[in-house]
């Protein structure tokens, strides 16, 4: 299923997170997305997660295994596959785990926080 913004319509931001499957630290994050999601989705700010890995490099990054992801690790919130990376490249995200919020200023979705990685 394809998902947008707009099948959110009284959204005020959302929480998005870049992450995979086959990130050891992506891995230890499940449960803390489920908990994002509950506190936040009530407040109008649901958690979407992206994974914009290519799946041909990384054959465990598959729709399929995503799905099985998603079930075992009881996910709260949509889990979503940016096939072209097209999503990823817009952010600008670069690793995994990645969280960003946005929020919509003047009916456009603008970045309002991003966390960076400091090397």
């Amino acid at each position: 299923k394809i998902v947008s913004l707009s099948d959110y319509p009284d959204a005020k931001g959302f929480i998005i997170v870049f992450t995979c499957n086959h990130c050891p630290f992506a891995k230890l994050y499940s449960q803390r997305f489920n908990d994002l999601n509950t506190k936040y989705s009530s407040l109008g700010v649901p958690l979407i997660a992206v994974n914009s890995m290519d799946t041909l490099v990384y054959e465990e990054e598959s729709f399929v295994l995503m799905h099985e992801k998603s079930e075992h690790d009881r996910f709260n919130f949509p889990y979503l596959l940016d096939a072209a990376q097209s999503v990823g490249k817009d952010f600008g995200a670069t690793y995994t785990p990645q969280a960003f919020v946005i929020w919509k200023e003047n009916n456009e979705w603008v970045v309002r926080y991003s966390e960076i990685r400091l090397s």
